[in-house]
């Protein structure tokens, strides 16, 4: 799929949930190999997840969507490794309880043509 995906030498590759249902050793593969390619191809990398511990070491910045909103937008040293994923058990942040009707505002201040 990779392969597929970087064979017309885009400029953007969007990865879209790339490691889920993959052993942790084998998403840390596939994580080094999109960055690896990122550098050699000197594309931009969009990685879409719900793992942010997955992404918090090789980021340049983390944008949290929440109901089609951008919701927070932060350098990855704000995300512990122990609060990296989004689901209610883990929820630390107030926008993960709200119901998908009721989004909150932008944290940043920038509208989204600025992100």
């Amino acid at each position: 799929m990779i392969a597929m995906a970087i064979a017309c030498r885009p400029k953007l590759l969007i990865a879209d949930e790339p490691t889920t249902a993959l052993d942790v050793t084998i998403q840390a593969q596939i994580i080094d190999l999109l960055l690896e390619l990122q550098r050699k191809e000197n594309m931009a990398l969009i990685l879409i997840t719900h793992d942010l511990a997955l992404v918090a070491e090789s980021a340049h910045r983390i944008i949290v969507m929440y109901a089609g909103q951008v919701v927070e937008e932060a350098k990855p040293s704000r995300y512990s490794k122990h609060h990296c994923t989004l689901t209610p058990k883990h929820c630390s942040k107030p926008y993960r309880n709200l119901p998908k009707g009721n989004p909150p505002a932008i944290t940043t201040g920038r509208s989204a043509g600025q992100i």
